[in-house]
């Protein structure tokens, strides 16, 4: 066995410390990827809805702002297919949450929010899904927002 003089003895253990060290830097956790993010700002009046074309699960989402009273889901899914809007009644129809409801999720990966029940804010992490958002107005919607509009609700 060859014997070490001080200096390269300290050499040597300076070497092993810096390599410790520099091997711990390179094998610390390395900080989240942020996620994107994207938003986009719609104005529905009470007479319009939205659609969200099918997902992945082949399902057509409806966004009213308006009133659909009881029993008149199968006439507004009617009314739909024969301006050719949609092709079948097989659709989810959703109210779009209003002010005091907060940040909802109702639809996968689409996150809503409102400040004044007029002006929607929907974030997704999915642009192509916020692209394929399309506004209509209904003669339905309109006609029950006139006869309801002087009536509060809680």
């Amino acid at each position: 066995m060859q014997k070490l003089t001080r200096r390269e003895f300290v050499l040597m253990c300076g070497s092993a410390a810096a390599g410790i060290i520099g091997s711990t830097f390179v094998f610390s956790k390395l900080p989240k990827e942020i996620e994107t993010k994207y938003i986009s700002n719609i104005m529905v009046n009470p007479n319009e809805f939205l659609i969200l074309n099918k997902d992945s699960k082949g399902i057509i989402y409806i966004l009213i702002n308006g009133i659909l009273m009881q029993g008149q889901e199968e006439e507004f899914a009617n009314e739909l297919i024969s301006r050719g809007i949609i092709n079948h009644d097989g659709c989810d129809i959703y109210t779009l949450p209003k002010k005091e409801d907060g940040l909802i999720t109702p639809i996968e990966n689409i996150s809503i929010e409102t400040q004044d029940n007029l002006n929607y804010t929907f974030t997704s992490n999915s642009k192509d899904k916020l692209d394929k958002i399309e506004k209509y107005q209904s003669d339905l919607l309109a006609k029950n927002s006139e006869l309801f509009k002087s009536v509060k609700t809680r």
